[in-house]
């Protein structure tokens, strides 16, 4: 019978959150997938086999059809380097869910709409906190405003997050990027780190300087909410290793990431430094989202800011990843592929994460519109 449910890398800090909220409401249907099966049953033992082992080589396209006939759901917690397994998705009527704050595989992806209409498939993009929850804070203010002219994005995470191997990496994979972002008369080329801005975090947070970072809601939330001057910023909790970063990056030290050797080096430093900074709990899995906008209202000049803040990013994410699954298995959302924000909203998961989250807004009139700034 077609009705499990595939988490691939069910296994994984943010996949296992997954897997374990979804075995609440789909009992013995989900399954922990990855190449490695020693670390999937490890995983379903720690479940009481709630959840159950799959072993899959999301590479190994030709394997697909044998693997996947009883899979009426696959929720994607890597960053695959290709396309190939949502577009077998798209194709068998397999409905498919993609956490990556990644742009690219997922922008690849939704290419494929008319393919996933005509296959009678579902498919939602950019689910997690940025992009996600991000995406939909913009959505939700958005109709306040007569005209938004700027839209800030900021992610913090905490370093006592057990952000693991695969924390370091996406740290390091992204630190030498560049990208463009669409502004009302030009394309601006971003370096990762090298924009900065000041905000003030909510509670004991305080002010933080973010620095400009690929994440994905930047480039999603112009598409599906049609809006300019978009910017995302990304930092630590801790100033500290958040300008330590950014000073790393400005002597051209991480320029080194392209010999193997000194990229396995810095993962190793990196891990080492996380590691002592858990043991002395210097740091906590804190998180935070902050959103800044700038617009007009009534001819008037006016910023909102909001914000939510919560420990452990990684069972927050396991919680929307389930709450959107619900949604889709329950047939909520029509055939297609979706960027979050263009098929759910904001209180949807407000009113779920209420004890996970707290959420705060203000709005601030500064000047009338046709006065100097």
């Amino acid at each position: 019978m077609k009705d499990k449910i595939l988490v691939i890398g069910g296994y994984g800090q943010v996949g296992k959150h997954v897997c374990i909220e979804l075995m609440k409401n789909f009992p013995g249907r989900v399954f922990a997938g990855g190449r490695n099966i020693k670390k999937a049953i490890s995983f379903a033992k720690e479940t009481d086999e709630r959840v159950k082992p799959f072993k899959i080589d999301i590479y190994d396209s030709e394997s697909f059809h044998e693997r996947l006939q009883e899979i009426t759901l696959v929720i994607m917690c890597l960053s695959p380097h290709n396309n190939d397994l949502a577009l077998f998705c798209i194709e068998n009527k397999i409905s498919y869910i993609d956490i990556s704050p990644s742009n690219k595989i997922p922008s690849e992806i939704k290419l494929f709409e008319d393919k996933a209409i005509t296959n009678e498939t579902v498919c939602v993009l950019g689910v997690g906190l940025a992009p996600g929850l991000s995406n939909l804070m913009v959505k939700k203010v958005k109709p306040y405003f007569d005209e938004i002219k700027t839209v800030d994005l900021f992610l913090l995470l905490g370093l006592g997050e057990k952000h693991g191997i695969d924390g370091i990496k996406w740290l390091l994979d992204n630190i030498n990027k560049e990208f463009s972002l669409k502004h009302i008369d030009r394309i601006e080329v971003v370096k990762t780190f090298k924009k900065k801005k000041k905000t003030k975090f909510p509670k004991n947070l305080k002010n933080k300087t973010a620095y400009s970072f690929d994440l994905a809601d930047q480039h999603t939330i112009p598409k599906t909410l049609g809006l300019n001057n978009v910017s995302s910023y990304f930092c630590y909790d801790s100033a500290f290793v958040t300008k330590e970063v950014a000073l790393l990056k400005n002597i051209g030290l991480f320029k080194l990431l392209r010999f193997d050797f000194i990229y396995n080096l810095f993962v190793r430093i990196f891990n080492i430094i996380l590691l002592i900074i858990n043991k002395l709990k210097l740091s906590s899995d804190i998180y935070s989202i902050k959103v800044d906008i700038e617009g007009i209202k009534d001819n008037k000049k006016l910023k909102h800011q909001s914000s939510i803040i919560g420990f452990n990013n990684s069972s927050v994410t396991g919680k929307i990843a389930a709450i959107v699954a619900t949604h889709i298995i329950k047939g909520n959302v029509k055939h297609g592929i979706y960027y979050l924000e263009e098929v759910l909203d904001f209180d949807i998961f407000y009113e779920q994460l209420r004890k996970d989250i707290e959420y705060e807004y203000k709005i601030i009139e500064t000047t009338s519109a046709n006065k100097g700034s």
